[in-house]
């Protein structure tokens, strides 16, 4: 697991956060948040993403729709309680029909959601999403300086 982002790192890299509840995956997004220039945190649970959450608000996120206890869907309805702006890449191993509703319902709930991928993700499918975030948040960045 990847805790305890220093607020400081923001201005070197992005902060990607990754939940998912299969160790496996995260550990994969992990390396391809890392190998494309994030500071990367991962979570398997809802709980742990709103304990971060608190710590630190990251650049982007990238969420499973289906885990035990809250699921992706609800968390969705809490980062639009939290008026979440920022870039959302939901992923699903689940039917892809599950993954179009849930971006659906996040939409009109005014979520960022950026890309909808479907399990097991290619490296350079999800390296390439990554890639294209970063560089558009850097731009936003150097917007606002």
């Amino acid at each position: 697991m990847h805790f305890g982002i220093d607020q400081n790192i923001r201005t070197v890299k992005p902060i990607l956060y990754i939940v998912d509840d299969d160790p496996g995956v995260t550990d994969f997004l992990a390396f391809a948040g890392e190998e494309t220039g994030y500071a990367v945190q991962t979570m398997q649970s809802a709980r742990q993403l709103k304990t971060s959450w608190e710590d630190t608000v990251p650049d982007v996120v990238v969420l499973d729709i289906i885990m035990p206890e809250v699921d992706g869907i609800e968390l969705l309805d809490w980062l639009s309680r939290k008026h979440c702006t920022l870039p959302v890449i939901l992923i699903s191993g689940s039917d892809v029909r599950h993954i179009k509703g849930a971006a659906k319902l996040a939409k009109a709930k005014m979520i960022n959601i950026v890309a909808t991928l479907q399990k097991p993700i290619a490296l350079e499918v999800i390296e390439t999403q990554l890639l294209e975030l970063k560089h558009a948040i850097n731009e936003k960045n150097k917007f606002f300086a």
